[in-house]
């Protein structure tokens, strides 16, 4: 069974010494708001005369929700939180030691 998990899904796991990318995260979930925007919010404020605010939370909730887990395809990897050994530790993205 094969495992696939984000490099800062194991550099968090493994409390790594090596820099987390902030700046290409932050670009990654910038991307994925503003697709859910423009695929999801924009047509239900648009259905309700256009106004974002007046959607209600939980309906909000339930399209955030679908479209990560079915869209966009997220989940919980099967091995756990981490693909790594545990005590794993990152020398630098794609090296680890115990």
């Amino acid at each position: 069974q094969t495992c696939l998990t984000p490099a800062e899904d194991d550099a968090i796991a493994s409390h790594s010494t090596v820099a987390f990318p902030v700046e290409s995260y932050l670009q990654r979930i910038q991307k994925l708001a503003d697709e859910f925007e423009r695929q999801r919010l924009r047509p239900m404020a648009a259905a309700t005369g256009g106004r974002a605010d007046t959607l209600q939370p939980e309906r909000v909730l339930d399209e955030l929700s679908a479209y990560l887990f079915e869209t966009q395809r997220f989940s919980a990897p099967a091995c756990g939180r981490s693909n790594l050994p545990k005590d794993a530790m990152l020398d630098h993205p794609g090296v680890w030691w115990v």
